[in-house]
């Protein structure tokens, strides 16, 4: 009873008088329609956050990659690297290289294709020894990598790992960063998204000069 009169004097204290119930059902839907405002804008603000570190996360896997690569930190940059998807992706570069140029060779030469395998088996050597964290930082700089464990010291610095690179998105899972080198070639080290982040996983490098 104390209830209804507490609503009954709430209601003549309205000020458009007959239009109480009204006005009330106002006073009650209003916090709530702020109160949605207020969570729109949260969710809006926490998508835009998603989506703005969605587009910035290869640059921020790149910049780790430079500072790992700058102090010699190949423990660091391994991070970020698939090492056997690289060292996979360059055999089949060389590979392919020598396959193009046995093709040419065959019909003059009867052993080009004994030749052709020998110098696959070399290449795929070649390539694990010289494909290191360490060989990837002068790769980084445009220049030639040296044997493992060989990379370190020398003249080597006067490049800064990505120093004079070009950033771009070739898909919504795949970029790239695209290093010239001494001759004005292009080396192009391809990032893939990995769950939440990037690892280096390719890296193209100029064959015409093979």
């Amino acid at each position: 009873m104390q209830c209804l009169l507490a609503w009954g004097e709430l209601a003549r204290d309205l000020p458009t008088g007959g239009r109480g119930c009204e006005n009330w059902s106002v006073l009650v839907t209003e916090p709530i329609l702020w109160e949605t405002k207020i969570v729109q804008k949260l969710l809006i603000g926490f998508l835009t956050l998603v989506v703005a570190y969605v587009v910035a996360s290869p640059y921020v896997t790149v910049y780790y990659m430079k500072a790992a690569a700058e102090q010699r930190d190949g423990e660091a940059l391994s991070d970020y690297v698939d090492l056997p998807a690289v060292r996979e992706d360059l055999k089949d570069q060389f590979n392919a290289k020598l396959g193009s140029k046995m093709a040419q060779e065959i019909d003059d030469n009867p052993f080009a294709v004994l030749g052709g395998l020998l110098a696959g088996v070399m290449v795929n050597k070649m390539v694990d020894t010289f494909v290191t964290p360490s060989g990837l930082i002068e790769l980084m700089k445009g220049e030639v990598p040296k044997a493992s464990g060989s990379g370190d010291g020398g003249d080597g610095e006067r490049n800064k790992p990505f120093g004079q690179a070009d950033y771009r998105y070739e898909a919504w899972d795949k970029f790239s960063v695209i290093v010239p080198d001494q001759d004005g070639d292009e080396a192009r080290f391809i990032l893939r998204r990995r769950g939440l982040g990037w690892k280096l996983t390719s890296v193209k490098i100029p064959m015409d000069g093979l």
